[in-house]
């Protein structure tokens, strides 16, 4: 531990070193002032062992409930809109529902769809105009957390950051969070691939690109 290694350092060393220079006269208030500093590190020494037994003490490292834990990635994402994220509101609606009153699990997915959409719309990118050419963004990976339920008639808003790009992909992550009080509902997150007009992976037209990065520079910290 480091309190062992500490008073082995200041115990064996400084004696150690006191036996190799026991052979040096001292004069008497040298004597005085080596005792007093050395007498000094023992104290501090002691101090530091207290402390680090404190430190060590499970009272003082409380572990933190799964209540309050909340996603690193979640912070500074509630209240006004902070900068990174596209924000979009929506409403739910009645034939969104399942049979337990809530809306159903896949519609989330849609939800999410829109804000990419909305957020490339944002930026220059119409998914429209990128399918009348021919082209593609599809999504190769998309993973869900699902952390509290909407229904009838919850207003809500889906944030939308894009992470970064390489190649042909676009890294993104989105959250729900229901209104007014955001809440947060589900957090998600995705990658989608750009695609030629023969539905293979191609890289990112540079023009897209360029407004990805645009975006991303305007909008970096929070």
């Amino acid at each position: 531990m480091i309190w062992s290694e500490i008073q082995r350092w200041f115990v064996g060393g400084r004696m150690g070193q006191g036996k190799e220079e026991s052979t040096v006269e001292m004069s008497g208030e040298d004597q005085v002032t080596a005792e007093m500093g050395f007498n000094r590190s023992v104290e501090l020494t002691r101090k530091f062992q207290f402390w680090w037994a404190r430190a060590e003490s499970p009272k003082h490292c409380p572990l933190r409930s799964a209540k309050t834990f909340k996603p690193l990635s979640c912070l500074n994402l509630k209240g006004e809109r902070k900068s990174g994220f596209h924000e979009i509101e929506l409403k739910v609606r009645d034939y969104e529902l399942d049979q337990f009153g809530v809306v159903n699990n896949a519609v989330y997915a849609n939800y999410c769809q829109h804000g990419r959409h909305e957020t490339l719309e944002s930026i220059g990118v119409s998914c429209e105009e990128v399918s009348r050419s021919g082209e593609a963004l599809a999504i190769s990976q998309f993973t869900i957390k699902f952390i509290a339920p909407l229904r009838s008639g919850c207003k809500f808003v889906v944030k939308t950051k894009i992470l970064g790009t390489t190649g042909g992909r676009i890294y993104f992550e989105q959250y729900i969070f229901k209104l007014p009080n955001e809440e947060l509902i589900l957090e998600a997150k995705g990658t989608a691939v750009w695609l030629d007009n023969k539905y293979r992976p191609t890289r990112i037209p540079s023009h897209v690109c360029v407004k990805l990065a645009q975006f991303q520079c305007q909008n970096v910290g929070f």
